[in-house]
C-alpha cells in the first residue's frame, strides 16, 4: 500500500485556516502532549470553556496567547467570530476544561459550522 502523504507530517503545525480540537489534561498538567502544547502556543486564538482553566496550562508552560470563552452560555454569539477568524488565514484551538471537547458540548456546533464552510478540522488527542 502506498500512502502519498500523512497529514500529521506534511507541514508545520499549526496550519492556517484549521480548527484544532485539542485534548487537555484531566488531572495532572504534565499529561499535556508536546503536540498539544505546540498547538496551544502557536494558534492565533484559543476558544476555551473556561479561560481560568486554560490559563493554568499557560502559566505552567510559560506562554501567552489570545483566549476567548466558548461555552454553553455564549457559543451562539462566538461561532460567527471564530469562523471569521478561521476564514482570515488564522488557526484556532478549541479546548474544554479537561479532556477532549466532545459532541455533547457547544464544540459540536462549532465543528458543524466549520465543516459546512469547508474549514479543515484536526484532532489533537490528549490524555
Amino acid at each position: 500500500m502506498h500512502i502519498k502523504s500523512l497529514s500529521s507530517h506534511k507541514i508545520q503545525e499549526p496550519e492556517s485556516n484549521v480548527l484544532y480540537i485539542v485534548g487537555t489534561p484531566i488531572g495532572n498538567l504534565n499529561d499535556l502532549s508536546l503536540r498539544a502544547l505546540n498547538i496551544l502556543k502557536n494558534v492565533s486564538l484559543i476558544a476555551c470553556e473556561d479561560t481560568r482553566q486554560t490559563k493554568k496550562i499557560m502559566i505552567k508552560y510559560k506562554f501567552t496567547n489570545h483566549l476567548i470563552s466558548f461555552n454553553k452560555f455564549n457559543f451562539q454569539k462566538k461561532i460567527p467570530k471564530i469562523i471569521e477568524r478561521l476564514n482570515s488565514n488564522n488557526s484556532v484551538a478549541l479546548v474544554s476544561d479537561a479532556g477532549m471537547p466532545s459532541i455533547c458540548d457547544p464544540g459540536e456546533e462549532l465543528v458543524k459550522e466549520a465543516k459546512s464552510k469547508g474549514i479543515n478540522i484536526i484532532c489533537i488527542p490528549g490524555p
